[in-house]
């Protein structure tokens, strides 16, 4: 299968509602009604030059790496939030903070899913959702090292019944 047959396929996976309500929907069913924990980890890497990208192409890195996650917090959050507790983690990479030749797709991608983590965190964890980043960072050939980028809810912590200082 070529590049273009590769992000059809992507996009038939993760791009429309009824399969993402429908992935939601089994992870419900499989923690009985519950969903404790949210990781959105499926990622496409569309690199290249941007002046060779088509179209296509940028639809469905943004479809699957900025849509998909986008729609499945939209489903699960809130009702990670209603049973006040809860966690999301969002993989993405160096790459959205340092450009790099021929990854401006994928870096902007992961971008908004970094700004998305701080906006969710800031909407959900005041409820109780814990809301992270977790992103790789590559040093050399043989080095690969995790950075967790620990995004707080406002005002969880000081005002909640979990919190010793207010018992």
């Amino acid at each position: 299968m070529g590049q273009e047959g590769k992000w059809i396929l992507y996009r038939l996976i993760f791009e429309t509602r009824r399969a993402r309500a429908k992935l939601a929907k089994r992870a419900l069913e499989l923690g009985n009604g519950h969903v404790h924990i949210l990781v959105n980890n499926a990622g496409i890497f569309p690199f290249g030059p941007t002046h060779e990208t088509t179209e296509e192409v940028f639809d469905g890195a943004y479809s699957f790496n900025v849509k998909a996650p986008f729609f499945l917090v939209a489903e699960l959050a809130p009702l990670m939030a209603k049973n006040g507790k809860g966690a999301i983690v969002n993989v993405s990479t160096m790459v959205a903070d340092y450009g790099a030749v021929g990854m401006s797709l994928y870096g902007s991608t992961k971008a908004a899913l970094n700004l998305l983590t701080k906006a969710w965190a800031a909407e959900y964890g005041p409820s109780g959702v814990r809301v992270n980043v977790v992103t790789a960072l590559v040093f050399g050939p043989a080095t690969l090292c995790f950075s967790v980028h620990i995004v707080l809810g406002v005002g969880r912590w000081d005002q909640g019944k979990d919190n010793p200082r207010n018992n």
